[in-house]
């Protein structure tokens, strides 16, 4: 669910930073106003690009805006009339919107057509996100009224270009790859870079918010004394005043940090599979008892082949009310080896987070986990040791394994240089001479199904 507040902070907080500058009475008619109505039109925009035109080409053209946007903040610092300070904070809003729109279009609030507990949450860190920033807005402004000119215009500046640094940044980066500019090795590590700290804005700009905080408390007004009543009560108010904005602006930005923090560290990392347990056949197959999956968890399981590869596998229980075990490959045909995690009576492929239904696991197709031959007699599930390696190309990872050389029976690990395969199996030596040996008469050493013979 932190993801839908990160978001809208990642996308937004540029706009209510540079609008919060930006001095004028009427902070609502003037700012909020333009700029919701600046968010709500392009995002729906967003949704026309999105159902008839490429939405990277209309990144491109929302990215221009936004930097021809931060290029004109200097004029509405000089020029404060209502209407140029209006249309700039609709033009800033209708730009970062449509990048609001952009990184939120694969994460849709409302996850299907019944609006569901999970829905409801996601909605509520959209709107919790959205009311933090607009918080922060007013607070920051009101901190800002008591800094100095030179330093506000100052830390404005910087801001200015941070935020120049990653559009144009984005910018670039759509133009290679549409290819209209040509792509150097050092301007695409500047580029990706850039990107990458830009991910961190949601914890970066509190902290700079912060700063100026803390600095504007060097600038609050003087204590008086008593003799003039009226005066010593104004100086007493505006403290106060100032005082809560700098507590309103830090616990805030101490919020948004947080949770954009937990979010990048934690909550953006995907599932961990537990760790499988090693397996060897006996005899060419595999068994387990089927009261290992009555308690309803996925047991997950690995063989290592002799060239190295960790094939992962799992049995789970369909049914909570019934003994119904099934065998698959940790392993998606669409998705790759990331595996599966069980949560509830739904599988979940790591790789695309997609929910599968515990009584389909089994069959193929979609995402669901690749299938093999097994059997099943009431009591325990078989595999054969066949149907396991077969599953080999679906598994990336290799390790090291101690091995035997089939000529000279000695211990070698399958990081030898000397290796054969003969009837689907992969045979290591010690040296090439034992594989020479085993080239010219390989029956003399093993069956044609893996397993070594006695040697005479």
């Amino acid at each position: 669910m932190s993801i839908f507040f990160y978001q809208v902070v990642l996308a937004l907080f540029p706009v209510g930073v540079i609008l919060a500058f930006l001095e004028h009475k009427n902070s609502v008619k003037n700012h909020l106003l333009p700029s919701l109505f600046g968010l709500c039109l392009s995002l729906f925009v967003f949704g026309l690009f999105k159902i008839s035109i490429n939405t990277d080409n209309g990144k491109i053209f929302f990215d221009i805006i936004c930097i021809i946007m931060l290029l004109l903040t200097p004029l509405c610092v000089k020029f404060k009339g209502s209407y140029f300070v209006n249309l700039f904070s609709f033009f800033l809003a209708f730009g970062y919107g449509y990048e609001y729109g952009f990184i939120s279009m694969n994460f849709p609030i409302f996850a299907g057509d019944l609006l569901d507990s999970l829905s409801l949450s996601n909605l509520f860190m959209v709107c919790f996100a959205s009311a933090l920033l607009v918080g922060i807005y007013f607070a920051f402004k009101s901190v800002l009224k008591a800094i100095p000119n030179a330093f506000k215009y100052a830390f404005l500046s910087i801001f200015v270009i941070l935020f120049l640094a990653s559009r144009v940044s984005f910018l670039a980066l759509s133009l290679m790859q549409e290819g209209i500019l040509q792509t150097y090795s050092n301007l695409l590590s500047i580029v990706a870079k850039i990107i990458y700290f830009d991910s961190f804005l949601p914890v970066i700009l509190p902290a700079f918010l912060m700063i100026i905080s803390f600095i504007s408390l060097a600038y609050l007004p003087r204590k008086i004394d008593r003799s003039n009543v009226v005066l010593y009560r104004i100086n007493v108010a505006q403290r106060i005043f100032r005082f809560k904005a700098v507590f309103y602006t830090v616990f805030l930005s101490v919020l948004i940090a947080f949770v954009s923090l937990f979010y990048i560290l934690i909550a953006s990392k995907p599932p961990q599979i537990s760790t499988p347990d090693i397996v060897e056949p006996m005899d060419g197959e595999f068994r387990f008892d089927a009261n290992l999956v009555r308690d309803n968890k996925l047991h997950r399981f690995a063989y290592i082949s002799d060239n190295g590869k960790e094939i992962r596998f799992f049995i789970v229980n369909r049914f909570k009310d019934k003994l119904a075990p099934v065998a698959v490959f940790d392993a998606c045909a669409i998705c790759g080896d990331m595996g599966y995690i069980k949560s509830g009576d739904n599988l979940i492929c790591i790789s695309c987070n997609v929910r599968i239904f515990l009584p389909s696991v089994g069959k193929p197709g979609g995402c669901n986990p690749i299938p093999f031959e097994y059997k099943f007699d009431g009591k325990e599930i078989k595999i054969s040791l066949e149907a396991i390696e077969k599953g080999s190309t679906f598994f990336s990872k290799v390790v090291r394994k101690v091995v035997t050389d089939p000529v000279s029976r000695n211990k070698i690990s399958n990081d030898s240089k000397f290796s054969y395969v003969y009837y689907g199996k992969t045979y290591f030596f010690q040296n090439e001479q034992n594989q020479a040996k085993f080239e010219q008469n390989p029956e003399i050493y093993t069956e044609t199904n893996g397993v070594l013979k006695e040697l005479k």
